[in-house]
């Protein structure tokens, strides 16, 4: 009896101990678990960074909208003064940076200008004859409030210097000239310009200080000829939104002899 108890003990053999690989079973277990919170947390930390980007982008275009949006309502408040004022401007105004550009470069500019006595309308092409040196005519209508709408060219130069620190600087001058039925008026206007970049991209600012000399010529009803000459301060400052590669808008304030508000787009 004892040999059959030890021979059927041997053939059952040793009770196998099943703990360890439970043990195992259940490590794998919870470092799954563990995993799958780890990644969780990454995935929930890339959400909140994405969306976080997405706001600072959102809120730099709300900026860039909100400062070209305060650049027309300026520009507009100038347009309500400019009625009151007894000015003259014939063609469109600066509506240019002081920035070189590169030889051949083409722009066509439509825009508009407006005062108390005198609208201006017009389209200008601008050529780049070389890098720091581009030449321009404005072909448009002049609007004298008591006169019938008539023609108007101004034709002139802008000519970039070596930059400061603190802006680029150019040199503009512009003849130009419209006749009315009782008044024509020829003349030269010369500007030192200055434009920089804002703390905005794309977004510039621009201005310029010079002289006015305008030759008036009128047909009083009796029949009799009179002119005269005026020479008047020349200032100007704008805001210029390059929108892409080929198109930029501004938006201006002028005085010659009062005000004047304006804008246009340039077409590259």
């Amino acid at each position: 009896m004892g040999l059959f108890r030890l021979y059927s003990w041997l053939k059952r053999g040793l009770p196998k101990k099943q703990l360890p690989e439970r043990s195992s079973q259940i490590e794998l277990d919870t470092a799954a678990r563990k995993g799958g919170l780890f990644f969780g947390r990454i995935q929930k930390t890339g959400l909140k960074i994405q969306n976080k980007v997405g706001l600072n982008h959102l809120e730099e275009n709300s900026m860039k909208l909100t400062t070209l949006a305060m650049g027309l309502l300026g520009a507009g408040m100038v347009f309500g003064f400019a009625r009151l004022a007894n000015a003259q401007m014939v063609g469109l105004p600066v509506m240019d940076t002081a920035s070189p550009r590169d030889r051949g470069n083409l722009e066509v500019t439509p825009g508009a200008m407006f005062g108390h006595e005198m609208d201006s309308y017009g389209a200008r092409t601008t050529i780049s004859a070389l890098d720091d040196l581009r030449v321009f005519v404005d072909l448009g209508a002049v609007d004298m409030r008591d006169e019938p709408v008539n023609f108007a060219i101004q034709g002139g130069a802008l000519y970039t210097l070596d930059p400061i620190d603190l802006a680029d600087l150019a040199i503009r001058g512009v003849i130009y000239h419209t006749s009315a039925e009782y008044l024509a008026l020829t003349g030269v206007n010369g500007m030192l310009i200055f434009s920089d970049e804002t703390l905005l991209d794309h977004l510039y600012l621009y201005g310029g200080a010079g002289l006015d000399v305008v030759y008036k010529s009128f047909d009083n009803i009796g029949g009799a000829n009179d002119s005269k000459m005026e020479v008047n301060p020349a200032l100007a400052l704008g805001l210029s939104f390059q929108c892409n590669n080929r198109c930029s808008l501004f938006v201006e304030a002028d005085y010659i002899d009062g005000l004047y508000a304006g804008g246009g787009i340039s077409i590259r």
